[in-house]
Order: C-alpha cells, then structure tokens, then sequence
C-alpha cells in the first residue's frame, strides 16, 4: 500500500566568518516541496528578515546581536573521539531545563553529525541526523534579502 508521508523539514545555510544565517522551514509531501517561512539573518548589516509564504508576507527589524558560534551550544562539557579512521569529532552534552541533549560534530570545521534530545518531562526522545551537510556554501544568493519588507519593531 501507498502511504502519503508529510513532513516539515528545515535548511540552514550558515556563514559564521561574515555573520550570515538562512533558515527556511519546509513542508515536504509526497508531491512537492513548499517554502512555509524563511528568516534570514544578516548580523554583518544588523537586519533581520522574516518572510511568511504562507500569508504572502516579508517584515525586517534592525538588530545588533551577534552571530553565536554554532559549534560549541552552552553545556556541562564535551568529549572527542574518531568516527571510522580520520574524523574527528567533538560530542557536547548539556542540559536545557528538564531537556538532555548531546549534539555532535566534526572537528575542527563544526558540521553537524547527530543530536539526541531527550525530555524527562514528557518521557519523550528526539533524534536528529543532519544530512546533506557541507561545507561552504555553493550558492551566496541564499543571503540576498528579499525586497517590498515592511519594517517592525525587534521582538523583545
């Protein structure tokens, strides 16, 4: 039998030596693919752009905060190891709340290998695999803010 599968399904481009990120949240069907909300932060202009397709709607907010380095989340510590012979990787374990989580990564370019979120609260575990993961971004239009936004004030 035939099952029709949806998901939601995130791309992130993420350029931390110019102070650019890109997410866009997707919805993936067994028919297409469809861009819900792309925000695209541009720390090295200090603008924010949120882009809502589903409302047909784009508003930016001036920001000067600055890009966190994804590589090293807030934790209780670390530990290194080799996956197969060459790689090496850095798995950072932490606590957010009642949340456990381990994220992994490569050493030392920081490209996402495996997270595990576990919720004591809601007896629930979370398992993300990244995949499609490289380095560099082939395509630097990704960080072209789009143009007709309407300027709000930051959220607080």
């Amino acid at each position: 039998s035939y099952v029709n599968e949806e998901a939601l399904s995130e791309y992130v481009y993420y350029d931390y030596t110019n102070q650019r990120l890109r997410s866009d949240v997707v919805f993936l069907d067994n028919e297409s693919h469809n861009v819900l909300e792309t925000v695209l932060i541009l720390a090295d202009s200090q603008v924010v752009y949120i882009t809502d397709y589903l409302n047909n709607q784009c508003v930016y907010y001036n920001s000067t905060a600055p890009l966190i380095r994804a590589c090293a989340p807030p934790g209780d510590g670390f530990y290194d190891y080799t996956l197969g012979v060459t790689l090496n990787a850095r798995s950072y374990f932490y606590n957010v709340g009642s949340t456990k989580a381990e994220f992994s990564v490569s050493m030392p370019e920081c490209i996402p290998i495996s997270g595990i979120f576990l919720s004591q609260a809601q007896d629930q575990e979370f398992a993300y695999a990244y995949f499609d993961v490289t380095l560099g971004i082939d395509d630097p239009l990704v960080f072209t803010p789009p143009s007709g936004c309407t300027k709000i004030s930051p959220p607080s």
